[in-house]
């Protein structure tokens, strides 16, 4: 994610300027340096929609919203706790197993079997928060 916001979307805006003359760089519009830059701009777009669409996915599959969820992985999920937003409202309705989290993409997990895995870490204070939350939680059902 942050490879999308401070690489991808710099380097289309560059590749969009030299194709639209708004930067002079006649040397890149010429023979194999002119269809260089395009292709670079091809595969630059689809791994922006690639990468887009994979954390429109992520995000419904974890229940977050995808600008919330677009925010953890700015932060390269310090200390973020998966489904965090569903224990602390008390609308936690799945079993969670923090150790296997993998998200199944439509089509491909169904054909292929392929999970992409949510990569995360707990720090000590998100660990500790989480206990916290789980006490209060249990505690409120037992009550």
């Amino acid at each position: 994610m942050f490879s999308l916001y401070f690489e991808n979307f710099p380097y289309t805006v560059l590749l969009v300027s030299i194709q639209f003359n708004v930067l002079d760089c006649s040397e890149l519009k010429t023979g194999n340096a002119r269809m260089a830059v395009m292709i670079a701009l091809i595969l630059t777009f689809v791994q922006v929609i690639v990468t887009v669409l994979t954390t429109s996915i992520e995000s419904r599959w974890l229940r977050e919203s995808t600008l919330s969820y677009l925010m953890t992985k700015m932060t390269a999920n310090n200390n973020w706790i998966p489904y965090i937003h569903l224990i602390t409202r008390r609308k936690c309705d799945i079993n969670i197993n923090f150790g296997d989290l993998a998200i199944k993409i439509p089509f491909i997990s169904h054909v292929f079997g392929f999970h992409k895995k949510v990569l995360f870490e707990f720090s000590d204070n998100s660990l500790i928060y989480l206990l916290n939350e789980l006490k209060i939680w249990s505690s409120e059902v037992r009550g």
